[in-house]
């Protein structure tokens, strides 16, 4: 993949790629090359593992719902992620290291997640008020669960 980035340098121009509904088990790491790359989405695929390198990129928006994510890269927190969709994967705990992320949005709604981390906490009201979870969480800010979660 790297080499195939190298000889296909206008491939370093690309901020949006779509790549849902292709069956992908897996991501290469090599991906962050892709300096320009501020979108992507890989929803509807049989993912299971995010790449750790991907927290070197400058993703701003990423569509990862209905895969079979198990395990959040701490390391992402180094991205300037602002919008997350993870719906409908496997995921059972939340990095702890993600509370400091500038989201605005971020959707975990049909995981098996049962408490939020400490550090989730100290989000701004804006981005807790568009968490959306399954099952009745801890109540951060002073905030009422509704029936799905975070809404």
């Amino acid at each position: 993949m790297q080499q195939f980035l190298k000889i296909h340098q206008s491939f370093q121009l690309i901020e949006s790629l779509h790549l849902s509904h292709r069956r992908l088990t897996n991501l290469p790491p090599e991906m962050n090359l892709l300096k320009n790359l501020k979108t992507i989405n890989l929803s509807h695929n049989h993912i299971t593992t995010l790449p750790t390198e991907w927290g070197q990129m400058s993703l701003k928006w990423i569509y990862l719902h209905n895969n079979d994510i198990t395990v959040l890269p701490p390391e992402w927190e180094k991205m300037p992620l602002q919008w997350i969709d993870l719906s409908h994967n496997n995921i059972t705990t939340l990095p702890a290291e993600w509370g400091k992320m500038p989201l605005q949005r971020i959707y975990l709604h049909h995981n098996q997640i049962m408490t939020l981390p400490p550090e989730w906490h100290e989000m701004p009201l804006e981005t807790i008020f568009y968490i959306t979870i399954k099952s009745r969480l801890c109540q951060p800010h002073g905030l009422s669960c509704p029936y799905n979660g975070f809404i």
